[in-house]
């Protein structure tokens, strides 16, 4: 929580005209001497240049086709519809 307050208190300075002013800083995602991060969709077989979030999704997504994939074939797939035989 201290740590929280300096930060925002640094961040904002006093103008010359008394008024407070905020200081905007920019980040970006990849450091200085880091290859820069893109989309999935930009570069889809070069994974380590992938964003983090579209590999978490990527991954999450794999799961879950490998969930539903084994349920289905321990379960027998879908559920086969009985037709009523014609009595003769």
């Amino acid at each position: 929580m201290l740590r929280n307050c300096v930060s925002i208190a640094q961040r904002v300075t006093r103008g010359q005209s008394g008024g407070v002013q905020a200081v905007q800083r920019r980040t970006f995602a990849a450091g200085a001497g880091e290859e820069q991060k893109v989309n999935m969709w930009e570069a889809p077989t070069q994974f380590s240049k992938w964003k983090t979030e579209h590999l978490v999704l990527t991954i999450m997504a794999g799961y879950g086709l490998a969930y539903v994939g084994v349920k289905s074939y321990f379960s027998g797939g879908a559920p086969a519809e009985e037709t009523p035989k014609a009595e003769a």
